[in-house]
């Protein structure tokens, strides 16, 4: 396991619900395994089988809450990493709790369709969400004209 457990509560597709401390997204035998410790006992649950997981943590002293979602069939749970009013939704593939970076592959949600970003070529994921907003709007951004992800998803 690489990184910490967080206080949370993991939501499988049947609606059992568990509560306990978590650990997301970590590989075992050629699966992705989310972690679920309750009282020292550590059992692993397939994350085909779970429909979301919620992470809580404080944040200069405020309870915040990550939420991670099982979008398609290629076992891993995506961070939910900003959601608006317009049915426009954003995962990327960290198993971090939710911060100011873009990591991994970009998933976006528009339209009850999923648009895979990653592209190979890009540098990065910042950059794949760029594109994406620049071939859906005819528009020519670049990394320069966004200070902060919050101006970048304004653009969502």
């Amino acid at each position: 396991m690489n990184q910490p457990f967080y206080e949370g509560k993991i939501i499988l597709k049947d609606s059992t619900v568990y509560i306990g401390k978590i650990n997301v997204n970590q590989p075992f035998e050629n699966k992705m395994i989310t972690i679920l410790n309750i009282d020292n006992n550590y059992t692993p649950i397939d994350n085909a089988l779970i429909k979301e997981v919620h992470l809580e943590h404080t944040e200069n002293k405020n309870l915040t809450e990550t939420k991670f979602i099982n979008l398609n069939s290629d076992e891993r749970l995506y961070r939910l990493i900003y959601q608006n009013e317009s049915l426009v939704t954003v995962y990327d593939s960290s198993n971090k709790l939710l911060d100011d970076l873009l990591v991994g592959r970009i998933i976006i949600k528009e339209n009850n369709t999923l648009i895979d970003t990653w592209n190979f070529w890009s540098s990065g994921p910042k950059k794949d969400l760029i594109n994406y907003i620049n071939e859906r709007d005819f528009t020519n951004f670049k990394q320069r004209n966004f200070k902060s992800l919050n101006d970048l998803f304004a653009k969502l």
